[in-house]
């Protein structure tokens, strides 16, 4: 069981990022004559990176070998850290602070890609672990 925990917890994260930022944790609301905002663009950034991320982490649950799931951790590593910079790094939010981009948004982007950081970090250096063992008790 132990052998899917990692995939398990980097596929609910992905899961919760994708469909939080749809719902709960979205950019403003459309403009009343019908244009978006620039966070926008940022929200369907993070949305697209989002769904690499659950699909990195499927991957992750499909294969067995351990020297891809290590490739895998580090995949998701480096799009969690793409997700953390999006909003306001890589594409700017509105400019006024207390809008919903800037006090819902950015904030559950922030702490999602940090908790996927941690996770795939975690899962890789456990992996590393075990791989290392068995390479010294295989030779």
């Amino acid at each position: 069981m132990r052998k899917y925990a990692g995939g398990s917890i980097l596929l609910i994260l992905s899961l919760l990022f994708v469909i939080g930022e749809q719902t709960v944790a979205g950019p403003c609301p459309v403009m009343p004559d019908g244009r978006f905002m620039v966070c926008r663009w940022a929200s369907q950034a993070a949305f697209g990176v989002g769904v690499v991320l659950v699909i990195l982490s499927l991957f992750h649950l499909a294969f067995t070998n351990d020297g891809i799931k290590l490739g895998l951790d580090l995949a998701v590593t480096a799009n969690a850290a793409l997700l953390v910079l999006i909003p306001n790094h890589l594409i700017h939010l509105c400019m006024k602070n207390h809008m919903q981009c800037h006090t819902v948004m950015e904030p559950f982007v922030l702490v999602m890609g940090v908790l996927m950081i941690a996770a795939a970090l975690g899962d890789f250096f456990f992996r590393r672990r075990v791989v290392k063992k068995e390479a010294a008790h295989g030779s």
